[in-house]
This record gives C-alpha cells, structure tokens and sequence, in this order.
C-alpha cells in the first residue's frame, strides 16, 4: 500500500495491509488410507434394541476450502479477516467468515 499512497508510511496499518488468496486440503480417515472399506467415516451405526442399523456412505474423504482475506497490524497485533468456501463431499458450504488476532503470523 505504501507504493499507492503517500501517507500510508505513517500507518502502522496502512503499511502492513496485505490481500491474500488461499486454498486448503486436507482428509481425515482410520485404517491404511482414506477409500479403505475399514475408514469408520463411511460407515453410520443406529442402534435401537434389539436393532442395529450400519449404513455404507460412502463420503469423500477429501475436503478443501477456497477463500482470501486481509492482513494487517493494528495496534500492535496482526489482524486477519478471511472469507472462504469449503467444499464436502462435493457439496460446497456456505461461505464462512473468520476474524483473528494474533502476536505475529
């Protein structure tokens, strides 16, 4: 920003704001790895006795999210507000909004 405008050398957040885009993957699963019969997250168990009910799912294990956000300093913390998308099992979610304060990035 300090490039842009020439008062943004006298603040603190002016000169450290940042845009940034970001993507996120990730899984989570139990057994050898994620499309294992033996991943418990395919799998949902209803029990009402002396019934059992196990339903094979079959979700994608693979989640990711898609966002951007700005960053800057204010008065003496990073702060960092993000928007993004994740996506589950193909289904993408509603857009999230994320407002953190931090020490240092």
């Amino acid at each position: 920003v300090p490039v842009f405008f020439s008062g943004a050398g006298r603040s603190d957040f002016l000169k450290h704001l940042q845009a940034v885009a970001f993507a996120d993957v990730g899984a989570a699963w139990t057994g050898l790895h994620p499309y294992t019969d033996e991943n418990s997250f395919n799998f949902v168990s209803v029990q009402s006795n002396p019934i059992t009910v196990t339903v094979s799912n079959n979700r994608e294990p693979v989640l990711y999210d898609l966002g951007f956000g700005l960053r800057s300093r204010l008065l003496g913390y990073w702060v960092a507000a993000d928007w993004a998308y994740g996506v589950d099992d193909g289904i993408t979610l509603p857009r999230r909004f994320t407002l953190s304060l931090n020490f240092d990035f």
